[in-house]
This record gives C-alpha cells, sequence and structure tokens, in this order.
C-alpha cells in the first residue's frame, strides 16, 4: 500500500507543472484542501522529523517543496536518496509549466533542511490517508496510471484519468464503472477511466454553452493568441505526447512525432485564419439599401474522434471550432483517451477560458446520443465507421443539425503502364502499411497494369521485407500492433480468405514471433497477396491492417471502374507520367481527393473530406473553418424613399 506522501507527491507535482504561480502561493491555494485531507504546514527538524506521531498512532509523513527563488538549490539539481526519515521532495524551476527534479525523491534525513531553510515549505500529514479528498478538490483526477506510463512520460501533469467539464477534472458516480486503457502490443493495462454517460455530457453541454458568449465575443486576434500559445505547448511536449500516444494506439513513435507534426500545424494554421473571418458588401438593388453578409459561429460543437489518429483528428475539429468562436465538447475513443487528456491540459495552459473545451470519456452510445439530440449543440463532426455515421446523420436529419462526418475509405491505388515503378512501389508499401494500416486513406486496393505487374509486385515485396515489426517505443520498428484482438481476427480472416480464393501469399500471411511480453500483442506481419480477384474480402471490404493485395488491370477504363466499384469514396491513387491521362482519370475517380504520383496528400491548408458513403463536409483549409460559421444576410433602410 502507498504510504500518504507516495500519495500525495504527484498531486503536488501536478499543481507545480500546471500552474506558473510561485510553489508558496500554491500550497497556500491549496492549505484548504490539504488541510482536510490531513496535511498541516510546518517544517520538520530534530525530533520532530523522526520521531513524532500522529494522534492515530501513525508515524507522520511529509512532502518538502522547493520554493522558486533564484537561490533555491532544489530548482537546480535532483536529490539523492539517502537513509533516515523519508520526505518526498518535489524541485520547481520557477518556469511556468515546467517541473524539475523528482517528485517523490527521497531527502537524506533532516539534516537536509537547514541548507535550504527559508526556501523550503513542508507539509506534514496527521497519519490520515484521505488524500483523495485532497486530490479532488484542487481539480485533479486520483491517479489510475500505470506505473509504466509514468516511468515513461516525463510531465505527469500530461497525465488524467478523468473528463474536464468547465474547467474541472471530473470523476463519475462510483456506481457508473470504469474502463481500462490497453497497450495493444503487450495488453498490459495502461489506464483505468472513469465511463461518463448521460448525465456528464448534459453537464459538459451546459458548461460549453455558459461560455459561448464570451468565447463568440473575444476578438479573433485574442483566440488566435491562444491557439497559438497552445500550438507552441504541442511542440514544446512533443515527445511526452507521442511517448502516450505510442503506448495507448501502438503506432511506432516516428509516426506519432509525424501527427503531432501534422496537428499542431492544424492548430497554428486556424490561429491565422481567426482573424481572417470576413463577410461581403453586396450590391444593393434599391439606392436606399445596404446589404451584407456576416459570418458568425455556429455555437456549442460536439465532436467525436476515432483512436487510429488520437492527436491530429481532435486538432482538426477543436482548432477551428475554438478559431470560429465555437465551444467544443470532445468525445475521444475509449481506446485512445489519455491523448485527448494530455491535450486539453495543454488548452489549459494555454489559457483557453474554462468551458471552452470539455471532454466526457466513455459510454460511446450513451455520450453520442445526448450531443446528437441536444437543442444546444448546433453542430457535430464524427471520424469513425460508416455505420456509426450513418445513425449519427439520422439523428441530426431529425434534429435540423449540421454534421460533418468523415468515414470509411477503402483506397484504391491504379499503377499504370508508364508508371515509375519505384516510386509506385514506394508510395503503396508507406500507404499501406502506415499505422500498420489503420489509416482511412491507406492504399487498401493496388490495380496494376499486365505489362508491369511482375516488377511492380517484386518490388513491392522488396519493401515490405526490409520492414520492422514490433513495439513502437522500439528504435527501427516501422510496423506497430493492430489495436484490438478484433482488429486483428478481421485481417486474419482476410488474408485466409485471400488465399483460399486462389491469392498468392508473396509476403507475410501470419503473426510474428516477437518475445515476450510481445508474443500476446496484437501483431501482425506486414502482408502482401498477388493475383488478388474481385471476389476476396479484401476488395470489397475496407481491411484497417498491414494487408497489400495485388489486382491486374489490361485498360484504363476498367481500372477507374475497379477503383470505382466500392460504395466508399474518400482517397484514391494513381501513378502516370502521361498528363492527359493524368487529367482524364482525375476527373472519372469518384472520390473527395486524389493523388497524382504521391501518396502523402494531406494537409492543413487543403480540404480533407469524402463522397458516397465517406462522409459529409470537409476539414482542414478554409473550406473545414466555414463548418463552423452561419452566414448571416443583414439588409439595412437609409430611410428615404426612391426618388424619381
Amino acid at each position: 500500500m502507498m504510504t500518504p506522501a507516495q500519495r500525495a507527491a504527484p498531486v503536488l507535482a501536478a499543481l507545480l507543472a500546471r500552474s506558473g504561480a510561485p510553489c508558496c502561493q500554491l500550497i497556500s491555494a491549496c492549505a484548504p484542501a490539504l488541510t482536510a485531507a490531513g496535511w498541516s504546514s510546518g517544517g520538520p527538524s530534530g525530533d520532530d522529523a523522526s520521531d513524532a506521531t500522529s494522534s492515530s498512532g501513525r508515524e507522520p509523513s511529509y512532502i518538502a517543496v522547493g520554493l522558486p527563488t533564484s537561490q533555491s538549490p532544489l530548482g537546480r539539481r535532483s536529490l539523492a536518496p539517502g537513509p533516515g526519515p523519508v520526505y518526498r521532495s518535489t524541485g520547481h524551476t520557477g518556469r511556468p509549466g515546467l517541473l524539475r527534479g523528482t517528485a517523490g525523491g527521497l531527502l537524506r534525513g533532516s539534516s537536509a533542511f537547514p541548507s535550504l531553510g527559508s526556501q523550503l515549505t513542508c507539509l506534514r500529514h496527521k497519519g490520515t490517508t484521505n488524500l483523495d479528498e485532497a486530490t479532488q478538490a484542487a481539480g485533479l483526477s486520483r491517479a489510475a496510471v500505470s506505473p509504466d506510463v509514468l516511468s515513461r512520460v516525463k510531465d505527469h501533469g500530461l497525465l488524467h484519468t478523468a473528463g474536464l467539464i468547465g474547467g474541472k477534472w471530473t470523476e463519475t458516480a462510483s456506481d457508473k464503472g470504469t474502463f481500462e486503457v490497453h497497450n495493444p502490443a503487450t495488453g498490459a493495462v495502461l489506464a483505468t477511466m472513469p465511463r461518463m454517460r448521460a448525465d456528464e455530457t448534459r453537464a459538459a453541454i451546459a458548461a460549453a454553452h455558459a461560455v459561448l458568449p464570451q468565447w463568440r465575443h473575444k476578438p479573433a486576434k485574442e483566440r488566435a493568441a491562444i491557439l497559438r500559445k497552445w500550438h507552441d505547448l504541442i511542440l514544446q511536449h512533443q515527445h511526452d505526447i507521442a511517448t502516450i500516444m505510442t503506448l495507448e494506439c501502438g503506432k511506432p513513435t516516428a509516426e506519432a512525432l509525424g501527427e503531432i507534426a501534422s496537428g499542431a500545424a492544424s492548430v497554428e494554421w486556424f490561429a491565422a485564419e481567426a482573424v481572417r473571418v470576413c463577410g461581403d458588401v453586396l450590391e444593393p438593388h434599391n439606392r436606399d439599401r445596404r446589404m451584407l453578409v456576416i459570418k458568425q459561429p455556429v455555437g456549442v460543437v460536439g465532436a467525436i474522434t476515432p483512436w487510429n489518429f488520437p492527436m491530429s483528428m481532435i486538432t482538426r475539429k477543436v482548432a477551428p471550432a475554438l478559431a470560429a468562436g465555437c465551444t467544443v465538447i470532445l468525445k475521444p475513443a475509449e481506446l485512445t483517451p489519455l491523448t485527448a487528456l494530455a491535450l486539453a491540459e495543454l488548452a489549459e495552459r494555454a489559457g483557453l477560458p474554462d468551458g471552452c473545451l470539455n471532454i466526457v470519456i466513455g459510454d460511446a452510445p450513451a455520450i453520442g446520443h445526448e450531443l446528437v439530440s441536444s437543442d444546444t449543440v448546433r453542430k457535430l463532426g464524427f471520424t469513425g465507421s460508416t455505420a456509426v455515421g450513418r445513425l449519427l446523420a439520422a439523428g441530426a436529419g431529425q434534429a435540423v443539425k449540421r454534421i460533418s462526418l468523415e468515414l470509411g475509405g477503402n483506397a484504391p491505388v491504379i499503377v499504370f503502364g508508364d508508371a515509375d515503378l519505384e516510386l509506385a512501389a514506394k508510395g503503396i508499401v508507406g500507404s499501406a502499411l502506415r499505422n500498420a494500416g489503420q489509416t482511412c486513406i491507406c492504399a487498401n486496393r493496388v490495380f496494376v497494369h499486365d505489362s508491369v505487374y511482375d516488377k511492380l509486385a517484386e518490388a513491392v515485396v522488396e519493401h515490405t521485407r526490409k520492414l520492422k515489426t514490433g513495439d513502437g517505443l522500439e528504435p527501427g520498428v516501422n510496423v506497430g500492433p493492430l489495436i484490438t484482438p478484433a482488429a486483428l481476427d478481421k485481417v486474419t480472416g482476410h488474408v485466409t480468405d485471400a488465399v483460399a480464393k486462389g491469392g498468392k501469399l508473396l509476403a507475410g500471411g501470419s503473426k510474428p514471433e516477437l518475445p515476450a511480453p510481445l508474443s500476446g500483442g496484437n501483431f501482425f506481419a506486414p502482408t502482401v497477396i498477388g493475383d488478388a480477384t474481385i471476389d476476396m474480402r479484401c476488395f470489397k471490404e475496407e481491411t484497417f491492417g498491414p494487408l497489400i493485395p495485388l489486382f491486374r488491370f489490361s485498360t484504363d477504363e476498367e481500372a477507374v471502374l475497379l477503383a470505382n466499384t466500392t460504395e466508399y469514396g474518400l482517397a484514391a491513387y494513381f501513378y502516370t507520367r502521361d498528363l492527359a491521362r493524368a487529367w482524364r482519370v482525375a476527373e472519372e475517380l469518384e472520390f473527395g481527393m486524389i493523388g497524382l504520383n504521391e501518396v502523402a496528400i494531406t494537409s492543413e491548408v487543403a480540404p480533407f473530406g469524402g463522397v458516397k458513403a465517406s462522409g459529409l463536409g470537409r476539414e482542414q483549409s478554409k473550406y473545414g473553418l466555414s463548418e463552423f460559421l452561419d452566414v448571416k444576410y443583414v439588409c439595412m433602410g437609409l430611410g428615404y424613399a426612391e426618388s424619381g
């Protein structure tokens, strides 16, 4: 069982990390909550430090908190463990948002204290263990994070195991239950989260609605400044965020850092766009009229995001909403909530007013129902499965609510006979196996002209076999695990089906042999299937895994027909050197985004979205910002009659 001091150290560490206030002010501010939990101020010395006992008969504990004075040695060095009474130390540099030293480190007996003098404030515990009350009173979530996460993340202030409602880290009643977040590489439990439901969602909606007038009327320049600060903090903490992301979704660290760069770029871009929301002045049809068009924030926004891009899918929705003057209720995926909560922590540090960004975690159907049915929520953004998207669209239609949907993909890649085969092979492998194939725009079906099929297949297999599968935290790993055992089963089923129907297994095809604890992870070796046919599941369904099926075609018309034979229409790619073909094929493909001799097509400046069953609306770019703005026409009479 943890001692009171051990349980208190993360609380004070988080307080120090989250605030720019001097430590002494923080201790004073938290005094009521700490006193309620059994802590009192005082400086241990001599016998009092080692021999005193509480009225409960328990040995008292102390927390030594260094004040951020320029001479304080506590903010300049780590304190080494030593024998004698245990004092839990938190060192602080005095810089806002930055914690230095070790929370919970050991000081060597009472002799350490005289040398620090007035630079050290000590909290003495009276023997109670009711720190949870102090934690909640201080506005922090109760610790429910695994030691593995704590050991890898430097800034523990980023780690939350509670929702955020109206600026307060909020847990649920105990009878509502909890859910666990797992590492897909090992199956280990990373954190335990409260399962929020309808009540918490309604509270979050109310909080967002209450602060809406304040936020929407704040000058765009001031909103932009907060977003820029958020962007800067994201980049300052990118390695911690990448670690959190890799732990909970499995993608290699390099990919996680790339996602953070992309997500932060969205925040930066929309910060700049916030001051460019302009209307129009129209030429009036009568002399005594003036006609204007103004743009205003749509209001309270609900956002539901997926697990495969737990950072960038959030910033794509939240940043334009905040830039436009909207307030947000975010529901992140249950599989990856830690990344979302870390982003919210940084938004708070950036100065975002309480209630502008609220996060509810837990029961997806209950939360989704409240967001789609509430009259207060005027816009809903969702990224996820087409099946859920259809349900949300139906609910939004019933409520006459604006909605943006980014749904399934099943993207085709066409390699024509005149293509640069090496460029195509690298692009196909990079796209198909990014995030272990768990992206909505990754290459799912590869159509290759008969004349270059064998050469292209050989090059794809060669590049695939160079990739290393394993824990995304390990150096050199290119392909991480699938997110869940169910996802692993689906990939296995697609491969088994393809081979049974005549497909040739050119690479992979099974779980790789990895040492424990990875042997129990959701891994599947990158797989290439040759001579794929249209009766296979991998043609009809989106695999969402590390599978590259190679199909043959003979004519341009056949290739376009095969590519368009899907209910989805998100992204498509093709390789050719023929300019006339490039224009013709780009116009004939029924997809919202086209990559010509390129698979890395996403950018904060370009619209992202699809057609058909792949969704409605657009994210990113000026088109994405317009999703959060209402257009209002104002006609003003000048008060005099038209003269003849």
